[in-house]
Parts: structure tokens; sequence; C-alpha cells
């Protein structure tokens, strides 16, 4: 076993951005698995602001981002946001996502990615509290001090808890799921598809929830918009509205199609309500309109979360099960 993963490992290769095959990449994550809107490299680009590389195995078999950052002339890895999950895409037959990680090159003094829990993970005992501990080929630059090369080999996986709705066979909500539904039914509500665009939704966001994620620049909303424009196809806004054409709440999706093997995802990016939604509780219909919309789909919504206890709360209503993806950390 030790032999073969050495042998997979020798055909990872480095692959910097101007040298991908952006054609094959896409080609790889749309027919692998799993095949989430992010790993996409028109998303990727946007997103990352056009720093990332990755490590690619064989002849696209099997392809890992790497999203770059540089401070202070030193080159991290770090998760872009609107990003939730990264990590391996492809066909994991004969390669998993430990090989990629211990490939990451030790010049990355830092690297904080989420990495998606359904390409194997193979090789690298997880404790029973679901963390596991691996090392990495050692720096071999005499310059580094022993300490900074202790933290760059070592590397630490944690899960983190997200939550998803398979679509395909919809059972029925919980009774206050359902309760929030009917009187929501009672009113004259409307729910439109791409009636308003990606900067109203995240500004509607913002004046909910912004205050909960203050390091989010203006920058960083005008990519994510920017991304979803470049994913057209990919990416709609659903929103809410009163009898009045008065705006109660609204979210984007991302998309994408299922292969032969694995489903489609649908992506709760980024939603928020307006204050009157908020006490009509509208999230409730928004996600209902979109459930309904495609559900008995070869497809899986993925809600984006959560560790907080009120918001996985919230998505439990509609029996949503926790498929935790993994943390990576390694450096300093």
């Amino acid at each position: 076993m030790v032999e073969t993963m050495k042998q997979e490992a020798k055909k990872i290769c480095y692959v910097s951005n101007n040298r991908i095959n952006k054609d094959k990449w896409n080609c790889c994550v749309s027919a692998g698995k799993p095949n989430l809107a992010y790993a996409h490299s028109n998303y990727l680009d946007v997103v990352c602001k056009g720093e990332w590389d990755a490590l690619i195995y064989g002849d696209y078999e099997a392809v890992f981002p790497l999203p770059i950052k540089k401070k202070w002339g030193l080159q991290y890895i770090v998760q872009p946001a609107f990003c939730q999950q990264l990590g391996a895409f492809g066909n994991d037959e004969h390669i998993g996502t430990e090989a990629f990680i211990k490939r990451i090159p030790w010049r990355f003094v830092r690297v904080r990615l989420q990495l998606n829990p359904y390409f194997a993970l193979k090789d690298i005992p997880i404790g029973i509290d679901g963390t596991a501990i691996f090392h990495t080929q050692k720096p071999n630059r005499m310059f580094l001090s022993s300490l900074i090369k202790h933290f760059i080999q070592r590397g630490v996986l944690q899960q983190k808890d997200n939550f998803i709705l398979p679509l395909l066979v919809v059972n029925p909500f919980n009774k206050d799921a359902q309760k929030n539904i009917k009187a929501l039914e009672s009113l004259e509500i409307r729910y439109k598809k791409n009636e308003i665009g990606y900067q109203e939704v995240i500004q509607t966001y913002r004046t909910a929830w912004g205050h909960l994620n203050p390091d989010i620049s203006q920058k960083t909303y005008d990519n994510f918009a920017m991304a979803c424009h470049k994913i057209e196809l990919n990416a709609f806004t659903v929103s809410a509205h009163s009898e009045n054409d008065e705006l109660l709440g609204a979210a984007i999706f991302l998309s994408t199609q299922g292969n032969e093997n694995e489903p489609g995802y649908l992506h709760y990016v980024c939603a928020g309500p307006t204050v009157k939604g908020k006490t009509l509780g509208i999230m409730h219909g928004i996600l209902n309109h979109v459930i309904q919309s495609f559900k008995n789909r070869n497809m899986v919504l993925d809600f984006e979360g959560s560790s907080i206890e009120s918001v996985a709360a919230f998505y439990k209503k509609f029996n949503a099960q926790n498929a935790p993806f993994w943390v990576l950390k390694r450096g300093i």
C-alpha cells in the first residue's frame, strides 16, 4: 500500500495558473466527483482574483485547486469567501485527498483550506473526535529553523458541520417548518426567479446578517457578484415579494448538473430577509419554493453550513442531514 501511494504521488504535478488547461479542468470537475460550482475555473478565477494554482493528477484525472495570497513576501493558501468547499475533484478510484494535501509545496507557510468530504480520504487515521493529524515531507531548506519546519510539516484535519438535502426524494418537513410555510401560503406572496440582481440580494444579506461577517470587504462582495455573472447559466436569484411588490427576502443559488455517477448540486450561497420578511419567516417560503421546484431531480441542496446551533436547527427543519467537510490547517 505504501509503495502504491508513492507511485500515485509521483503522478501529482504542481501546475501554475497560466499553464492549466481550463477546458480539461472543467471537464474533470463536471464528469467527476463532486461537481461543486466552486471548483469550476471561471468561478475560481474571480473569487481568487486570478491567484490560484493547482495540483493535477495524471492527465486531469483529478485536480486540487490552491487559492493563493501573498503578504510580506510570504505565500499562503487560504479559502476564498463564497467558496465553501474546495479540495480534490475528479476520479478518486486510484487517488485520495490525502495524496494531494501531502504534496502541497512547503513554501506555503500557512495553509487553511476547506475540503469537500465526497472525494475519498485514504490512509489517514481519523480520531474519535473527528480529527486527523498527518505529516508531509520535510522542507529541505537548511535556513529554516527546526520550529518552522515542524509547523510546515505537521498538518491537522478537523470536521465542520454542513447540512445537505438530497432532492430526488423529499420527505415532509418538520411541524414547525410546515406551520411557517402554511402561514406564508395564506398571504399573497410571489416568488420570482432572477427578478432582482446579484447585488441587490447581496445588499439584502448585508443588511440582515452582514454584521456577523465584518471581515468581508466591499471588494469581496463585488467579486462574488462578478463570479455569479461569470457562471450565469449556473447562478440565479430567488426573491419573495408582497402583494404590493415589496421585497421580503432573497437568495443566490449556484447550481451544477449531475453526471452518470454523481448528483448535481444546488448551493444556497447568500441569502437574507428584509425587516418585514424576517417577521414573516420568509426564508421558510424561499427554501420551500426552491425545494419544490427542484424535487425529484438527482440533485443535492447544499445549505452551506452551519456550525452555528440556531442556523443548523433551522436547516434541520427541512430534514437536512449533516455532511461534515474537512478543514485543513498546516503551518504557522
